[in-house]
C-alpha cells in the first residue's frame, strides 16, 4: 500500500492536488514499489520532495509537460483492447491488512474539514479563487479552488452547505481554477479559466478553458493547444507557467468569449472552440524593451448599442528568483477598446485610460510603484468603473480610482490603509496576491474590495468597513480573493479566501467585523492544497493508522483513524504555510511539521500522546 497526495507526485505538482488520498490498488502496487526501490527504499514523502526538487531545479529546457499530452494519451489508451481470463475473479486486499480500502480506486482521507487552524470559524478548507452565485436560484453556487477544481452546491448558504466536485476527469491536466463566469445571455453556460495568476513562486499552470452547457454539472475542456501549461522560461531558467486569470462573455453576443492570461488576451468567436491570440492592448509586448502582459482585470460592458472592453495589465512589479521578469511592468495600466467583429482588436483601437491616474502608467518604462491592477464595473451604471492599483514597495494599496465617464477621467478615492480604526495594519498587504473588486448590483457607490481582509465602502470610497478582521480575532480566514453577491442583495455575499468559503448576511449594514454575521461553509469541502505529508509506518496493519501533512496557508495537521481510514476531520498542529510533515516511524506518537517563515524554515515537533507543541528548531 502506498501513499498518494493528489496523485503521483510529479503529476500532482503539475496538475493540482486537493486533499490527501490513499491508493490500495494492487495493480498499481508494482509501479510504486519500483519507484521506492529506485529511491533507496525511502518513504514516499522523499519521492515527493525529489519530484519537486528535480522539477524546479533541473534543466528547464527538458522539464516540459503539456496538458494535451494527457488528452492524447487518454485517447490512445481507450483504443487498447481489454480482456480478462475466464473464470471467477476476486480483488482482495493484502492478506495481512485489516483495512477495507477500495482496491480499485483512491480513498479520500481529508481534511474534511481542517479543524483548529487558528483563523475564523473552527473549520477550514483550501484557497478559493472565484465564486459564482446563480442569479436565478440563491441556493445554487459554484466555486473554483486553486488546487481542487470546480465545486457546486445546491443548498447554499449555511453551515450544512454541501459541495460536489464537478471536474474530476482525467483529461483535465490542471485542477487550479482562477476565474469563472456565467454567460449573461444564457445562464446554462459557464466558463472557467485554469491556472493561477496570483504570482506565487510555484503556481499551477493552465490546461485550457473549461465550458459547461448544463449549469455546471459537466464540463468540456477547450483550447488545450492554445493555453498550454508552460511557456518559454525567462533568462535564468526556471520553468514559467501560463494561467488564465480572467474570462468574460460578450453581453451582446454569446459566441464572443475573451480570456485574459499571463501573456495577453485571447478571443474566441465561436463560443470557445477556436481562439485568436495573444492580443495586446499596447505596443510594448515585443522588441528589446518588451514588457510583460499579465491581464489582471477584464470586463465586457453593454453600452446599449455595442460592447466595450476594459482590460488591465497588472504585472506584479517585483522580480523573484523564480520569476525574474516580474519587474517588466511598463505596460501596466487600464485600457479600453470596442469589441471587434472577429479576432483581436487592432493595437490602434485600444485607448490607455490614465487621465486622473498616474501619468506614467502604461508608458513602457518599468515602475517600482505601480503593480497589480483590478477593475470592476457597476452593473446598474455601466459608465461607472472602479480600479485598484497596488503599491509595489509596501505591497499595499497605492490607490482606488473611480470613473463615471467610462474611463475618460478618473478620481482618486480615499485609501483604506490606515484610515479606519478597525481596519488594522494588515488590510492592504500582499496586494499582488489577494486583490479584487465587486460593485453592488443596485448601488454604484457601494463596492467591496478583497485584500488580506474583505472591506466594503458604502459612500464611494470615503470610508471603509473591515468585514473580516482576520488579524484582530475576526471570524474569517485571511487572504481574501473572491466575492459573489447572492440574489442581487449586496448584504449577502459568498466570500472565498485561503481558508475556504464563507457567507455574510449583513455586508452593507455591519459597522465592523465584530457585528458582521458570518457562516463558514467548509464542512465537506476537501480542497486543502497539500504540499507534502506522511503516513504512519504500520498504516496497513494498525488498528489506529495515522497521517500528517502540510498545507498552503493552513499550517500542518494530523489525523488518527480508529479502523479503516476515510474522509475525516484533521486537527491542526501548526500555522502559516505548512510544508513537509513526518511521523516518527517506530511508535508513531510524535509528528514533525515544517513551517515557512521569512527567515527560512522552522520545524515543530508535536506529541499526540502529550498533546503539546514542541519548540521551533532553526
Amino acid at each position: 500500500m502506498k501513499m498518494f497526495i493528489g496523485g503521483l507526485a510529479l503529476a500532482g505538482l503539475l496538475a493540482g492536488a486537493y486533499g490527501f488520498w490513499i491508493a490500495a490498488d494492487s495493480a498499481r502496487h508494482g509501479l510504486f514499489e519500483a519507484a521506492q526501490e529506485a529511491d533507496g527504499g525511502r518513504t514516499p514523502g522523499d519521492a515527493d520532495f525529489n519530484a519537486i526538487r528535480l522539477g524546479y531545479h533541473g534543466d528547464p529546457t527538458d522539464f516540459r509537460v503539456e496538458p494535451k499530452w494527457y488528452a492524447q494519451a487518454a485517447k490512445q489508451e481507450a483504443r487498447i483492447a481489454r480482456s480478462m481470463p475466464r473464470g471467477a475473479k476476486t480483488y482482495a486486499r493484502t492478506a495481512n491488512s485489516p483495512l477495507a480500502l477500495d482496491p480499485s480506486a483512491f480513498t479520500l482521507l481529508g481534511p474534511q474539514p481542517l479543524a483548529g487552524e487558528g483563523f475564523g470559524a473552527n473549520r477550514a478548507a483550501g484557497r478559493v479563487n472565484v465564486v459564482v452565485s446563480d442569479p436565478d436560484d440563491a441556493t445554487v453556487a459554484w466555486l473554483g479552488a486553486d488546487g481542487g477544481g470546480i465545486w457546486k452546491t445546491t443548498n447554499c448558504c449555511s453551515t450544512n452547505t454541501s459541495w460536489t466536485v464537478k471536474t474530476d476527469f482525467p483529461e483535465l491536466a490542471s485542477m487550479a481554477i482562477d476565474d469563472m463566469t456565467m454567460d449573461p445571455n444564457n445562464h446554462n453556460v459557464l466558463y472557467a479559466g485554469t491556472g493561477d495568476l496570483n504570482y506565487g513562486s510555484f503556481s499551477f499552470g493552465s490546461a485550457g478553458v473549461l465550458k459547461s452547457s448544463d449549469r455546471g454539472e459537466t464540463w468540456a475542456l477547450l483550447g488545450t493547444d492554445v493555453f498550454t501549461m508552460m511557456y518559454a522560461p525567462s533568462a535564468g531558467g526556471y520553468p514559467q507557467y501560463q494561467a488564465i486569470g480572467k474570462v468574460v462573455v460578450d453581453p451582446n453576443n454569446s459566441n464572443n468569449v475573451i480570456a485574459g492570461t499571463k501573456t495577453g488576451l485571447y478571443f474566441s468567436n465561436d463560443a470557445g472552440v477556436n481562439w485568436t491570440g495573444p492580443c495586446y492592448t499596447n505596443n510594448y509586448a515585443t522588441g528589446s524593451g518588451a514588457q510583460r502582459q499579465d491581464m489582471t482585470g477584464l470586463a465586457a460592458v453593454n453600452t446599449g448599442s455595442a460592447t466595450m472592453l476594459y482590460a488591465a495589465v497588472g504585472t506584479r512589479g517585483t522580480a523573484t528568483p523564480v520569476q525574474p521578469d516580474l519587474g517588466k511592468n511598463g505596460a501596466n495600466g487600464v485600457y479600453s477598446a470596442a469589441m471587434p467583429a472577429s479576432g483581436c482588436p487592432a493595437l490602434g483601437a485600444w485607448t490607455l485610460l490614465n487621465s486622473g491616474m498616474p501619468a506614467t502608467l502604461g508608458n513602457g518604462t518599468p515602475s517600482t510603484t505601480y503593480g497589480r491592477i483590478e477593475i470592476a464595473v457597476a452593473p446598474s451604471e455601466p459608465q461607472t468603473v472602479y480600479a485598484m492599483i497596488s503599491d509595489i514597495g509596501s505591497s499595499g494599496i497605492y490607490g482606488i480610482y473611480k470613473t463615471t465617464t467610462g474611463g475618460s477621467s478618473w478620481t482618486k478615492l480615499a485609501n483604506p490603509d490606515g484610515t479606519q480604526p478597525d481596519t488594522g495594519t494588515k488590510v492592504g498587504t500582499q496586494m499582488w496576491y489577494d486583490a479584487g473588486l465587486t460593485v453592488s448590483p443596485t448601488d454604484p457607490n457601494t463596492f467591496f474590495i478583497s485584500t488580506v481582509e474583505l472591506l466594503v465602502s458604502k459612500n464611494s470610497g470615503s470610508s471603509y468597513v473591515n468585514l473580516t478582521g482576520a488579524y484582530s480575532g475576526g471570524p474569517v480566514h485571511p487572504d481574501n480573493h473572491a466575492r459573489a453577491i447572492v440574489g442581487g442583495d449586496a448584504n449577502k455575499i459568498i466570500n472565498g479566501n485561503d481558508g475556504g468559503v464563507y457567507y455574510i448576511t449583513n455586508a452593507t449594514t455591519a459597522t465592523s467585523y465584530t457585528n458582521a454575521t458570518w457562516t463558514d461553509m467548509n464542512n465537506n469541502l476537501p480542497t486543502i492544497e497539500v504540499y507534502g505529508g506522511d503516513i504512519s509506518a504500520n498504516f496497513a496493519t494498525s488498528g489506529t493508522p495515522k497521517a500528517a501533512a502540510g498545507f498552503q496557508d493552513n499550517g500542518s495537521a494530523y489525523v488518527t483513524y480508529g479502523g479503516t481510514p476515510g474522509t475525516a476531520t484533521w486537527n491542526a498542529n501548526n500555522g502559516g504555510d505548512g510544508f513537509y510533515s513526518r511521523i516518527e516511524p517506530v511508535n508513531g506518537t510524535r509528528f514533525y511539521s515544517s513551517v515557512y517563515t521569512r527567515k527560512g524554515m522552522c520545524i515543530a515537533a508535536h506529541s499526540r500522546r502529550l498533546t503539546r507543541r514542541g519548540a521551533n528548531l532553526t
